[in-house]
C-alpha cells in the first residue's frame, strides 16, 4: 500500500511540473500583447482548475482547488499576465533608442 501511496504522489507532483512548465507557457504565450478580456483570463483559469480537478481528484465545492493551486504555485492566470506584461513592457523601454533619427537636436 505504500508503495501505491508513493507513486500517486509521485504521479501528481510529475503532472504538476508539467502543467507549471509546458501548458502554462502554451496558454500564455503572446498574451502580453493581447490585452484579453475578463472572460478569457477565467477561461484559461478554468483549464487550470479542471487540470488541478483532475491531478488531485478534488471537487471545487469546499474552494479546495484554489488552496491546492496556492501551494503548488499555479497562480492565477490573470496575476501571471500582469507580471509578463510588466516584463514585456520593460524590455521595450530598454530597447527603446534614446533618441530618433528624426531628432534635429544634433
Amino acid at each position: 500500500m505504500l508503495c501505491i501511496v508513493g507513486l500517486s504522489h509521485l504521479f501528481q507532483n510529475l503532472s504538476v511540473t508539467l502543467v507549471k512548465y509546458f501548458c502554462l507557457p502554451a496558454l500564455l504565450y503572446g498574451i502580453e500583447v493581447t490585452d484579453p478580456s475578463t472572460s478569457v483570463l477565467r477561461m484559461l483559469n478554468n483549464l487550470i482548475n479542471r487540470a488541478v480537478y483532475r491531478i488531485f481528484n478534488v471537487s471545487d465545492k469546499d474552494s479546495i482547488i484554489a488552496d491546492i493551486r496556492y501551494f503548488v504555485g499555479l497562480h492565477d492566470i490573470e496575476l501571471l499576465y500582469k507580471q509578463r506584461l510588466a516584463n514585456f513592457v520593460k524590455k521595450e523601454d530598454f530597447y527603446t533608442p534614446a533618441f530618433s533619427a528624426t531628432d534635429s537636436s544634433f
